[in-house]
């Protein structure tokens, strides 16, 4: 099969995926705005994390979600990893683009940075959503090693 992708692209992924042939992506990683409500600068890029509302950031996030699932191959799986802003909301969009029978996992990222409130509990991982386009995803589960000796 040709190879699409030899370098990174830059941009809104939505304009990349208008190119892509249907089914020519077996795995898909989003790392999208979590709706902070705030502007983020990094290494080589800025962006604007703000939206009026929820409805608007959904709204901005379904098109890109189905753009995903179109060029998904059969046996593809998509990684969004989000926070505690969307996840809920951005499951039930998942449900409904790539079906509930297709959620695989949710996946915790737990880290320790930050600190306490007063008024909730520490707000101390962020979510993966997994989801895989058909039955036959592909998947090697990780092999941990024993932790515990036998006694004798």
């Amino acid at each position: 099969m040709k190879q699409i992708f030899d370098h990174v692209h830059c941009g809104d992924c939505l304009e990349l995926m208008a190119d892509l042939p249907d089914g020519c992506i077996d795995l898909a990683y989003l790392d999208p705005p979590f709706n902070t409500g705030r502007d983020h600068s990094a290494q080589q890029a800025a962006y604007s994390d703000r939206f009026s509302s929820i409805d608007d950031y959904l709204a901005w996030m379904t098109p890109r979600l189905a753009e995903i699932h179109r060029v998904l191959q059969p046996a593809g799986s998509i990684l969004l990893h989000c926070d505690w802003r969307t996840s809920h909301h951005l499951r039930l969009v998942l449900d409904h683009q790539f079906g509930s029978n297709h959620f695989v996992n949710h996946l915790i990222w737990s880290y320790g940075l930050g600190g306490s409130s007063p008024r909730r509990f520490a707000r101390k991982h962020d979510d993966i959503l997994f989801y895989a386009r058909g039955d036959n995803y592909y998947f090697t589960p990780p092999l941990v090693p024993a932790t515990s000796q036998r006694m004798k």
